[in-house]
C-alpha cells in the first residue's frame, strides 16, 4: 500500500473511532424510560461515562495519517523534481 492510501486508512480509523464513541453513548442513552425524562442524563454527561479514550486515539490515528499523506506528497515532489 502506498503512503497515501496508509494515510487516508489511518484517517478513516480516526473517524471511527469517534462515531464509535458518540454511537456507545446513544446506545447507553436509548436504555433510559422515555416516561422518566427528569431522569434521562444529557448527552454529554452520556458522552462523560463513555471517556475520552477513544477521542485521544483518533486524534492520534488522524494526525499520523496526515503526517503520512505530507510525507507521500513530499516524496512525490521530490521525485519529480530530480527528474
Amino acid at each position: 500500500m502506498s503512503r497515501k492510501g496508509t494515510g487516508i486508512s489511518f484517517i478513516i480509523i480516526g473517524i471511527f473511532l469517534i462515531f464509535i464513541r458518540y454511537l456507545s453513548a446513544a446506545l447507553i442513552g436509548s436504555s433510559f424510560e422515555v416516561n422518566t425524562i427528569m431522569d434521562v442524563p444529557s448527552f454529554d454527561e452520556l458522552l462523560d461515562h463513555v471517556g475520552g479514550g477513544l477521542s485521544h486515539f483518533a486524534i492520534i490515528f488522524i494526525i499520523v495519517g496526515i503526517l503520512y499523506i505530507l510525507w507521500a506528497i513530499i516524496e512525490d515532489f521530490k521525485s519529480k523534481k530530480n527528474k
